[in-house]
């Protein structure tokens, strides 16, 4: 086979993949019948907002620097230019804050991840990994 030659049934994964995608969006751009399942009510609109181009440009990097000023966020690198009374520093600073903090407001583990799980040597305990 000559370099640049591709053979169709490589490609079909590949065009199924996007008639899904193509198919998904127009789903979520569809109107809501009166009957329609409140779960994908929610996906139509939180589609609509990660679509809404105006209102993200409008938006632009605001929540994030929100974030940022959150005392519990206020870390060097930031810098001052965020306003604010708060001023950073390293002994009232606190890493596990921090992360507990990102945990609680975002539900998500940064750096370290804890869980419990049977213990891969007796599978009869459950050990923290």
């Amino acid at each position: 086979m000559a370099l640049g030659v591709v053979r169709t049934e490589w490609l079909r994964p590949y065009s199924i993949a996007c008639h899904d995608v193509e198919s998904t969006g127009e789903l979520l751009e569809a109107p809501s019948p009166p009957d329609e399942l409140e779960a994908v009510t929610k996906a139509k609109i939180l589609y609509r907002s990660c679509m809404n181009e105006t209102i993200l440009e409008q938006v632009d990097s605001k929540p994030l620097l929100n974030i940022f000023r959150q005392p519990e966020f206020r870390w060097p690198v930031v810098g001052e230019g965020l306003g604010g009374e708060y001023q950073w520093s390293e002994g009232e600073w606190s890493l596990l804050k921090t992360l507990t903090e990102i945990r609680k407001q975002f539900g998500r583990n940064v750096l370290i991840r804890i869980y419990v799980s049977p213990d891969d040597k007796n599978s009869s305990n459950y050990i923290l990994k």
